[in-house]
């Protein structure tokens, strides 16, 4: 072999894309592990220059504190464990109750932005801009410190019935429910899980078959009336525990704190706005022919937006739709401003007393990138349902 042809062989191996492809992921790989190895290095050195143990043995040891506003109750003696798996609790709640609210706050203003009434698509158009462009840290303090602080001290509360409203939050009765509760728990899921597979087998087997006497309403009955009829049987409260003013506070009933009712409304309110906008976009995404021929089967406005326009819209707004009910389970984050006993709160707290702030940043990456995985999965598998189905 010539040395010229030799190397034209050994230019063209090494001018090959694949091989320089393959050499410059190996660069950033190393690159990478470096980097990572670098930070690891500084934070261990970091550690032992302030006498802090690294690990999660803290996680075992006794909280010192306690928050009466959290849903699972503790007390000083609980170990630093045991608290954040209660803020972990309260994020959970919050994030589920301001995800619904969000949303039907945005389902009726979005359909609202596009009414044909001047009012209602002018006063969607002002609710969009006015709380879309206000952060939602400014609206949690204008909640906080506006409207929950004007509120009159606990003697002088504010009473609808048995329902009472003061400074320190909202008392509402609080029902004593059957002996076996338990028992109607565990049947209703069980019921719902039953209902679920005979209505989506129902389903199935109609559009396989195309016999539409299959009775795919046996799947709905089960689940809607037989915990009613269970709940009636088993879980029906045999009294009321009436909140009732003993010295300078009220004892019994449900206590809503008003830092959990700022945080709910800020993230409500805000992201509302957001999925509002999302909404009508998808709206206008469908083909105005959809409503023409609506209209053409005597089809009122309402049931051609609740049975023609809204189904072929979701296949536009559920991809954005998650990344806004991402954005709210990590803003829930802004509850520490307030002192809402969730997660970072709770974690600042035992950060100062314990030091251990790595070994916490890790806990939080964790559960936030858990509950975003969560809600992500979830509404990928909810958009693939919802896909048209191409031959």
């Amino acid at each position: 072999m010539s040395e010229r042809s030799l190397k034209a062989e050994l230019a063209a191996f090494f001018n090959m894309r694949s091989l320089l492809s393959f050499g410059l992921q190996c660069l950033v790989i190393l690159g990478l592990f470096l980097v990572i190895r670098w930070i690891a290095h500084n934070t261990i050195v970091n550690l032992r220059a302030s006498n802090i143990a690294s690990g999660f043995d803290f996680l075992d040891k006794r909280a010192g504190f306690n928050q009466p506003s959290s849903i699972i109750q503790y007390d000083d003696n609980a170990t630093n464990g045991e608290v954040i798996a209660a803020s972990l609790v309260n994020l959970v709640f919050i994030s589920a109750l301001s995800l619904v609210t969000a949303t039907l706050i945005g389902l009726f203003i979005g359909i609202g932005r596009l009414s044909q009434n001047w009012l209602v698509a002018k006063l969607s158009l002002c609710y969009v801009e006015f709380f879309r462009n206000i952060p939602p840290l400014v609206l949690l303090f204008f909640w906080s410190i506006g409207i929950m602080q004007i509120l009159p001290p606990a003697r002088q509360s504010l009473h609808w019935g048995d329902l009472a409203i003061n400074i320190r939050g909202i008392y509402l009765p609080r029902p004593v429910w059957g002996e076996h509760v338990l028992l109607f728990v565990v049947l209703s899921v069980i019921l719902m899980a039953l209902a679920f597979v005979l209505h989506f087998r129902g389903r199935y087997m109609i559009k396989e078959t195309g016999n539409t006497r299959i009775k795919w309403w046996y799947g709905p009955f089960i689940g809607i009336f037989c915990p009613i009829i269970l709940f009636l049987l088993f879980a029906y409260p045999t009294s009321w525990d009436i909140p009732t003013l003993k010295g300078f506070n009220f004892s019994g009933g449900y206590y809503i704190s008003p830092e959990f009712l700022s945080l709910y409304l800020a993230l409500s309110i805000y992201t509302g706005a957001l999925i509002a906008e999302t909404i009508r976009a998808g709206i206008q995404g469908v083909d105005k022919g959809m409503s023409e021929a609506g209209a053409s089967l005597g089809l009122s406005n309402g049931l051609i937006m609740r049975l023609v326009i809204l189904p072929l819209a979701l296949r536009i707004i559920i991809p954005p739709l998650a990344s806004q009910y991402m954005n709210l389970i990590k803003n829930t984050s802004l509850g520490a401003a307030v002192g809402y006993s969730e997660l970072m709160m709770v974690s600042s707290t035992i950060m100062e007393r314990t030091g251990q702030s790595v070994e916490l940043a890790v806990i939080w990456i964790e559960v936030y990138l858990g509950l975003s995985i969560v809600v992500s999965l979830f509404m990928n598998w909810f958009n693939r349902h919802m896909a048209l189905v191409e031959r």
